[in-house]
Formats: C-alpha cells, structure tokens, sequence
C-alpha cells in the first residue's frame, strides 16, 4: 500500500511526520503492475481530482 495524491508528499496532520516520493516513478510502476492485471485500489479526495475525470 502507497499514498498517492497529487503532489506527491504529505503530512500527517497530527503528529506532523511526513513523506514525500517520486509522483512519475510511482504512476508509471502502477501502470506497470496494472498492465500485469494487478488490481489497483484508490481513495481519493474527488474535490482535487474532479478536474481530471470531467
């Protein structure tokens, strides 16, 4: 399991930890897999990807 979102970075707004990857090596490595038929699940915050999907 990976965080995905749309800057590629987060952090946690509790403690304050955060992470940041590499958003283009991620979602072509997610290609990859699907391409292999590996389901991909995702939860994401329609309101910053309304954008993408109109």
């Amino acid at each position: 399991m990976h965080p995905v979102n749309y800057k590629g970075g987060f952090t946690h707004s509790l403690s304050g930890w955060s992470a940041m990857w590499d958003q283009e090596v991620l979602l072509e490595e997610l290609e990859k897999a699907a391409g292999f038929g590996t389901g991909i699940v995702a939860m994401v915050n329609y309101e910053q990807v309304r954008s993408y999907i109109s």
